[in-house]
């Protein structure tokens, strides 16, 4: 045993030093490297990450626009076409055809909620959930 760690001792002295320092160089170089790319990998993970939230918020936030925008226009036509009925120069269908419409238009707030939500509404302050 003691002959193979003398001839391991001496023919790792007989290597030279400059070979020496290119092998810890290039050690050393190789864990700086390694370190850079994962900690560059972290950061764009937490940068894409951080991009498709934003995007997704976006997405919903323009749905939610294109959604209850024309849903709140159209409750109000619907109370106006609710306050005609008692309006005698005013047709029924006329105003049975603008609450369709209306309603149908509001029907679509449905599609803005998110799937998780979807069936389930809330009365804030009353516990009851529908």
């Amino acid at each position: 045993m003691s002959t193979w760690v003398d001839g391991t001792v001496s023919l790792l002295h007989s290597v030279p030093d400059v070979v020496w320092g290119a092998f810890i160089a290039a050690v050393a170089s190789y864990i700086t490297a390694k370190m850079t790319n994962k900690n560059s990998r972290t950061q764009l993970k937490m940068q894409l990450t951080a991009d498709a939230d934003q995007r997704d918020r976006e997405r919903t936030m323009t749905l939610r626009r294109d959604v209850y925008l024309p849903a709140a226009d159209a409750i109000v036509r619907a109370q106006q076409a609710l306050g005609d009925v008692g309006n005698l120069n005013k047709e029924l269908p006329e105003i049975q055809k603008a609450i369709s419409d209306a309603f149908a238009a509001a029907s679509k707030i449905h599609l803005a909620r998110p799937i998780h939500e979807r069936g389930h509404l809330r009365v804030e302050g009353s516990g009851v959930s529908i």
